[in-house]
């Protein structure tokens, strides 16, 4: 099992500023902020939490994570 910001940014190092800010270019930062532990979350796979629109903001995220200009 991993948290959900792992999940999100697959232990790359990232300021906490920047990576808030993408959550809310994806639109997922309602959502995160929404969930008891936030980011701290542990992912349940087998309760299938993710729905296919979800998965597709963490992928979007997690390419704005590699772009260093995205959020600038």
């Amino acid at each position: 099992m991993q948290r959900y910001v792992k999940n999100i940014i697959l232990n790359e190092s990232i300021e906490e500023d920047r990576l808030e800010n993408i959550l809310k270019q994806v639109g997922l930062s309602d959502w995160i902020d929404s969930l008891e532990l936030g980011l701290e979350t542990i992912i349940d796979y087998q309760a299938k939490i993710f729905l296919a629109d979800r998965n597709k903001k963490i992928i979007l995220a997690r390419g704005l994570l590699r772009n260093k200009k995205s959020c600038y």
